[in-house]
């Protein structure tokens, strides 16, 4: 199989992985706050499981880059590890998944949620426009060049 096709595959499987960590903690939050009877909003909530999936996605990022690191250091410029393509679509997803969760947690946070798709789209991009292109950034043009 081509590597491409295998990076695709990865960074869906990777992508539905952080997704479906961020759902599993919300779920399981919602639930244990309810039974602890919390006063904890729903958008606090969210917003919680974003930060816990993004520590997690900190955590596994640096542990990737003091590996490669390690292998490489006695030639920084030249000297590659297989572990850095395959995390750079691991990465790039996580970018993707993040945007996604943060339109969630936004629209959490609204006190009445726009019907229109492209109203909500337009509230959420006035709110987090340099954040949003940050991660459209990362995720487009430095992680693919991670690839080469």
């Amino acid at each position: 199989m081509h590597l491409l096709v295998k990076g695709f595959i990865l960074s869906g499987i990777s992508g539905l992985g952080w997704m479906g960590l961020f759902q599993l903690s919300n779920y399981l939050l919602t639930h244990y706050s309810k039974v602890k009877n919390w006063k904890i909003s729903h958008h606090h909530i969210m917003n919680i499981c974003e930060a816990l999936v993004s520590g997690i996605q900190a955590i596994v990022s640096s542990v990737c880059g003091i590996i490669v690191v390690a292998s490489c250091r006695h030639d920084v410029m030249w000297a590659t590890n297989l572990l850095a393509p395959w995390y750079a679509w691991i990465g790039g997803s996580y970018f993707v998944y993040d945007t996604v969760a943060m339109y969630q947690v936004h629209l959490a946070s609204l006190s009445k949620v726009p019907v229109s798709f492209m109203k909500r789209i337009s509230s959420y991009l006035k709110r987090r426009t340099l954040l949003v292109i940050h991660h459209v950034v990362v995720a487009t043009v430095l992680y693919p060049i991670g690839n080469k």
